[in-house]
């Protein structure tokens, strides 16, 4: 393929890309269809070129070998994760690389002389780097259009019919107990602590427990979400008389030991006071002369320059 030629293959994906935009969910459901049949044909095409090279050429293959009505084969747990990361390595090269090419074409704009060849080498370059990496967002973009094709399916399956709600206003209770009128939902009571794997554990503090029919699982879970992290143990005027009795306390304490040291004070004579200051004052003697000033001091400092 010409260099010239290569920015016509990115026109499917375009053309993808841009049918994804469309809000009107009358008609999203068929753009998105459009959607994916482009981007599938610019796999394709890309992949019959062998523009991709190594894992990326090999997921191209997959998708181009599937059919619509068919999803590609899919990967062990251990492979597909292998895959992503390789993607995203190589998406995250891409990107680098066209800055680079990016910068070297102003440079070049600015007064650098450069060759025909180089000129047009850089530019079938950086097609080449584009295309690659319209296929990983191609690649990545594919399985969730096939899940919204899923959503959207049930939507209309559902159609403008309302969900029934209960006197409350919940979807959830309301779709349990039309599922049990119906038929269609059994319930089992089972008493707390005789299930097969034996007590269950204690719930955190607020936390709301998930089970039950799909919606009160989803009420459930944003309760769990939305609940207090750090629920409060007890009121501002409780932690407030806490408080003022911890105070009372430590101030008992400390004129318990004033009043000590006082009576202590008061039974020692002069010649007493005299030998306890000196004997106070000798002792901070000795320490001084095992500790001369700047002896604690690292090497460096300016004591020892």
């Amino acid at each position: 393929v010409k260099s010239e030629d290569l920015k016509f293959l990115l026109i499917p994906f375009y053309m993808g890309d841009l049918l994804t935009f469309c809000r009107d969910l009358g008609i999203r459901k068929s753009r998105i269809e459009q959607a994916c049949r482009a981007l599938r044909r610019f796999i394709s095409v890309a992949a019959t070129l062998e523009i991709p090279k190594d894992s990326l050429l090999e997921a191209c293959k997959r998708v181009s070998e599937a059919t619509e009505a068919s999803a590609p084969k899919p990967l062990n747990p251990n492979d597909a994760r292998n895959e992503k990361i390789a993607r995203h390595k190589r998406g995250k090269e891409i990107r680098e690389r066209l800055e680079l090419l990016e910068k070297r074409k102003k440079l070049s704009k600015d007064g650098e002389p450069e060759e025909d060849n180089e000129a047009e080498e850089r530019e079938r370059e950086a097609y080449l780097l584009l295309i690659e990496q319209s296929l990983i967002q191609a690649l990545n973009d594919l399985p969730l259009h096939s899940q919204e094709l899923e959503m959207l399916a049930m939507r209309e399956q559902l159609g403008d019919k309302p969900l029934p709600r209960d006197a409350q206003g919940r979807v959830g209770p309301a779709l349990a107990a039309q599922g049990r009128r119906e038929g269609g939902i059994q319930t089992m009571h089972i008493p707390k602590g005789a299930g097969p794997l034996g007590p269950q554990p204690q719930m955190g503090r607020g936390r709301v427990p998930v089970k039950g029919h799909a919606m009160q699982k989803r009420e459930a879970l944003q309760a769990n979400v939305f609940r207090d992290a750090n629920p409060y143990t007890m009121t501002v005027q409780e932690w407030g008389e806490i408080e003022a009795q911890r105070a009372e306390e430590d101030a008992a304490e400390q004129a318990r030991r004033g009043a000590e040291k006082q009576a202590e004070e008061d039974a020692m004579d002069a010649d007493e006071k005299e030998e306890r200051d000196r004997l106070k004052k000798s002792g901070f003697d000795d320490w001084k002369d095992e500790h001369p000033k700047g002896s604690g001091n690292k090497g460096d400092h300016y004591f020892n320059r």
